[in-house]
Order: structure tokens, then C-alpha cells, then sequence
């Protein structure tokens, strides 16, 4: 009996140990890589937050603060940050395996997954505590199956509108309009026999830019997915000029890194205007 009760105590003080690994954290370390994702636009930050948060990760792996910084991480490298095929969708990988991690935190969701509930009826245990990682992994797929190919795209129509429709159910202005942007750019790519149109796309990006209007990313997005598509060089004019206006310094401080990064490719765009509105010659 003695041997019973000292076996059990062995076992209770490995599970309380390896539950301690997984939620213990580093304040100290948190509190740095904290202060570094605040200023991840000046240069050298953000691949060190990058850094300190992989190494809280090894001993709070379940830790949401930790999920949720690295999920944003990588699907950023992935949108803005690599130069190759192959490394876009090895940090969309990356990303999404993050984001699946902190929806399991939910355990309602993580249960009904592994019991292969519906995936419908799954995001239904979804609330707002889930929703920055719900919406990061329907932007996150949905680019990695655009980078796959038009086959994969297709593929997931049916999952990225569940996920988009479950954000926008808990919170339609969610991520300064990110329903109305994803809504935006998902019917500008969507093929026209199974609805896309880009008079739809339009007013989603309108509706996403009445919501957020210092979010430059939807007005790269408008004018590639819609504007530039459609030959209207009046509303490409109107819409760069008001993104590059922007003085980013004075817009909220979690956007600075993007809406850098995006003003930039608006440069390059618009730079690129003459290329895109060509009249052809008689």
C-alpha cells in the first residue's frame, strides 16, 4: 500500500510539473518581448520579439498572449516578408500551427474537433476570446491556398466562409473591419460562376474603410483586387492619395509596422500606374 501511495505521488508530481511547464511563464522575458512588439515597427524589434516569444513558447506553450503574437508573426512574414515561394508557405505553415494551438485552448472546441463534430457546428464553441486567432486563421489559410494555387482555393471556399461568417457573428467590426475587408477580397478572387463579383467586393471594402479608415492595408487590397482589375483610374487616384496621406506616426501604434510596410507597396504602385491604365493604340 505504501508503494501505491508513493507511485501515485510520483505520478500527481510529474503532471503538476509538466502543467507547470506549460503555463509557467517568464514575466520578466514577457514584459521585454512586450515592449518590443509595442515598437515592432523600429528596426530590429520585431524579429526580436519574434525571439523572446519562441522562447516563452518552450515553457508556456499554452500560454494565449505567446499563441497569439507568434500566429501574427509568421502570417505577416508570410504576407510581407518572404522573397520565395517556398518560404511564404513554410511561414503560413508556421502560423497556422500556431493559431491552431490557441484555438485549443478552447476546450469546448479542441473536444468537438476530436470528435470530429462538424466544422460548422465546431466554431459555435468559438467566442470572443477566439477571435483574433479565428480570424487569423481564415486570413492565414486563405492565403496560403491562394500561394498553393487556384485548386486549393477552391478547396476551402466552404471552410473560409464559415470562419469569416462565425468572426463577423461575434463581432462584425472586429480587427478595424476585417470582416468587410476579407469579405472584400474574397468576392474580388472568388471565380464569377460561383459568385465572385466585383461590385459586391466593392462595397465590402467600402464598408471596411467607413469602419477603418486609417487601415491602409484595404486600400491596397481595393485598388489590386477591384480598381486596377476594372480600368478605373479615377477611384485609383482617390483611393492611393488618401492612403498615402496618412501620417502613420499618428495612427494607433499595433498598426505602425503595417501600415508602413503597406504605404511602401502603394509607392510602388502607384508608380506603376501607367502600366496598368495603358490604352491601346489605333
Amino acid at each position: 500500500m505504501r508503494f501505491f501511495l508513493l507511485r501515485c505521488f510520483l505520478i500527481f508530481s510529474l503532471i503538476l510539473s509538466l502543467c507547470n511547464m506549460l503555463y509557467s511563464i517568464n514575466l520578466e522575458t514577457l514584459d521585454q518581448a512586450e515592449a518590443l512588439w509595442e515598437d515592432k515597427h523600429v528596426s530590429g524589434n520585431f524579429e526580436a520579439a519574434i525571439e523572446l516569444y519562441e522562447d516563452l513558447y518552450q515553457t508556456a506553450s499554452q500560454n494565449r498572449i505567446v499563441l497569439e503574437r507568434l500566429s501574427y508573426a509568421y502570417s505577416l512574414k508570410g504576407y510581407h516578408f518572404a522573397t520565395t515561394r517556398k518560404e511564404q508557405l513554410g511561414y503560413l505553415e508556421t502560423s497556422l500551427e500556431f493559431i491552431e494551438q490557441c484555438l485549443d485552448l478552447n476546450l469546448a472546441y479542441k473536444h468537438a474537433k476530436s470528435n470530429n463534430v462538424l466544422f460548422s457546428d465546431q466554431l459555435t464553441y468559438l467566442g470572443k476570446d477566439d477571435l483574433f486567432c479565428l480570424l487569423f486563421k481564415a486570413q492565414t489559410r486563405g492565403q496560403w491556398a491562394k500561394t498553393r494555387g487556384i485548386g486549393q482555393s477552391l478547396k476551402y471556399v466552404g471552410l473560409l466562409k464559415s470562419m469569416i461568417t462565425r468572426v463577423g457573428d461575434i463581432d462584425s467590426n472586429f480587427y478595424y473591419g476585417a470582416v468587410d475587408r476579407y469579405w472584400g477580397a474574397f468576392y474580388a478572387n472568388l471565380p464569377q460562376f460561383m459568385g465572385g463579383s466585383y461590385e459586391k467586393s466593392s462595397e465590402y471594402f467600402k464598408q471596411s474603410i467607413e469602419v477603418a479608415p486609417h487601415y491602409v492595408g484595404t486600400y491596397r487590397l481595393f485598388i489590386e483586387d477591384v480598381v486596377i482589375p476594372n480600368k478605373d483610374s479615377v477611384l485609383f487616384d482617390e483611393l492611393i492619395n488618401q492612403a498615402l496621406q496618412f501620417d502613420v506616426a499618428l495612427l494607433p501604434l499595433d498598426l505602425r509596422l503595417l501600415n508602413q510596410i503597406e504605404q511602401q507597396k502603394l509607392v510602388i504602385i502607384k508608380q506603376q500606374k501607367a502600366s496598368y491604365f495603358k490604352t491601346s493604340s489605333n
